[in-house]
């Protein structure tokens, strides 16, 4: 489920994964993540490491973090499960959840901001 998870973070960025026409992945099976993920692998790394700039940019489906979220409520979605895998299981674990806080703490930011434009507008009166 670790690589589903990246499937849906990625759908509508990596070329590679089959989207619906509201940009989710089609098909976030194994079996389409391996088709889909690893026939490239570096390819796969190098758009993994680019996910927190399209977050940044806004460029990001914000959808897909809704389709994570299935994912990481999950009770097998943590550290313990991960280490019984390997390393990569648990890379790709600490990575969701890091992209997933970084979505929510840029939300929370931009909201801020935007409620201390507002309120600096409405104080300011000419």
């Amino acid at each position: 489920k670790y690589f589903e998870s990246t499937m849906c973070l990625l759908a509508g960025i990596l070329p590679s994964i089959v989207i619906t026409i509201s940009g989710k992945s089609q098909d976030a099976s194994w079996d389409a993540a391996k088709k889909q993920l690893m026939e490239n692998i570096k390819d796969y790394m190098r758009y993994v490491k680019d996910v927190k700039s399209h977050v940044d940019d806004n460029t990001i489906n914000y959808g897909n973090f809704k389709e994570v979220r299935q994912y990481i409520e999950q009770d097998y979605f943590n550290v313990e499960t991960m280490k019984t895998k390997n390393q990569a299981a648990v890379g790709l674990y600490t990575f969701v959840l890091d992209i997933v806080r970084w979505l929510l703490l840029c939300n929370q930011n931009e909201r801020q901001r935007q409620l201390a434009i507002a309120s600096s507008q409405h104080q300011v009166r000419y």
